[in-house]
């Protein structure tokens, strides 16, 4: 089985923006509700965040999120 940043590379590749640089990528829960989460992942750019929704399998499910630096307001870890 491929590993994860082989596996989803291709893909966060094909949303990049001319000139733009996938600088690593790595999964991530994102929590929609009390007991609901699904899984995504984050593609990091030098430019952005790339917040791609995952299917229960681990395949892309949906359109992806872009979030500049400017539109950060907190984070947590």
């Amino acid at each position: 089985m491929a590993d994860f940043a082989t596996t989803h590379a291709p893909h966060l590749q094909g949303l990049l923006e001319p000139g733009e640089q996938l600088t690593g990528i790595c999964a991530a829960s994102q929590q929609q509700g009390m007991f609901k989460g699904r899984g995504v992942a984050v593609g990091v750019t030098d430019r952005r965040l790339l917040i791609q929704p995952l299917d229960r399998r681990g395949q892309v499910s949906g359109e992806a999120i872009s979030i500049a630096p400017e539109q950060v307001e907190s984070a947590r870890a």
